[in-house]
């Protein structure tokens, strides 16, 4: 069970990180295209080719339009972190509220499912603080 639960931890941290290497990926790869099609806009200006040139132009301004759009994910993407950060903070107050109060009354049974409740509040804290540094 140990053995499993280990892979499926595993599989779930390749596909974070696989994700976040993809958007940093996209945003590179937007840099390159626009970096190739201002050269080739050059080399078509220059051997007089307009018609080239245009399409060049076209595909010049789909390329910026195309790094807005993915800086403008990135920017919500932090954002969405920051609010789930500050619910996760919430939920920790409210949890242990409740566990002081289960305490206070005797209820050890609701309060060790609290402490439970806790330890997976405070593993979310981590894991969006960590999204959140990768987003940087």
């Amino acid at each position: 069970m140990k053995t499993f639960t280990k892979l499926t931890l595993a599989g779930a941290m390749m596909v974070a990180l696989a994700a976040t290497g993809a958007k940093a990926g996209e945003i590179r790869g937007d840099y390159r295209d626009i970096h190739r099609d201002r050269v080739e806009l050059r080399h078509d200006l220059r051997a007089g080719d307009y018609a080239g040139a245009r399409a060049e132009r076209r595909d010049l301004r789909s390329d910026y339009r195309d790094l807005r759009h993915d800086r403008w994910d990135h920017f919500r993407d932090a954002r969405r972190d920051r609010r789930d950060l500050g619910n996760d903070y919430r939920d920790v107050a409210r949890d242990r509220w409740e566990l002081r109060r289960d305490l206070r009354t005797g209820d050890y049974a609701a309060a060790r499912a609290e402490r439970r409740d806790l330890a997976r509040d405070y593993q979310d804290i981590r894991n969006d603080r960590r999204d959140l540094r990768w987003d940087r």
